[in-house]
């Protein structure tokens, strides 16, 4: 009180009519003991509005470290469970992706073994599209080879009449 404070970061500015704030160490060679100073401006009441001085109100940062504990406390418990959350649902997606990835390899693998299989049920995605397009692949194939072995015995029919008129001849 009574003093020139006014070259104070919080004092200067609002002697200015800006928000006048610092931060300075309570004790000497103590970066983490700090004070929060906020300075006010003083009005004359009777000289409209006129600049008589400074008002700084100043708070131990250490009186806050309980509320940034806990914010920090809740913060670390969100983030644990926001991760355990994703990592369930990463789970979740890949069993349902190798599930119809699985099913998929095991109808590729039957129907090139020859082995008569129903096709896969469709599903509403790539993986169901996939499963559609190697269903229609079958098909065609099964259509091809049931004309390559008409055509086969269709040949055969034929050359066992003319094999038998040339034997004649």
């Amino acid at each position: 009180m009574g003093r020139d404070n006014s070259r104070w970061n919080d004092v200067y500015r609002t002697l200015r009519g800006e928000y006048g704030a610092r931060s300075s160490p309570e004790i000497d060679g103590d970066p983490t003991a700090t004070v929060m100073h906020v300075a006010a401006p003083i009005y004359a009441p009777d000289d409209r509005g006129k600049l008589i001085g400074v008002l700084t109100l100043a708070q131990p940062n250490r009186s806050i470290d309980p509320f940034i504990e806990a914010s920090q406390r809740n913060i670390l418990q969100r983030g644990a469970w926001l991760i355990g959350i994703s990592a369930l649902i990463g789970i979740l997606m890949t069993w349902w992706l190798m599930r119809g990835i699985g099913r998929l390899n095991r109808y590729a693998q039957a129907v090139s073994a020859g082995i008569p299989v129903p096709p896969p049920k469709p599903r509403g995605d790539e993986i169901g599209d996939l499963g559609q397009a190697l269903e229609s692949m079958r098909r065609k194939l099964e259509g091809k080879a049931y004309v390559e072995q008409y055509v086969q015995s269709l040949t055969h029919e034929m050359k066992s009449p003319l094999a038998a008129i040339r034997g004649a001849s």
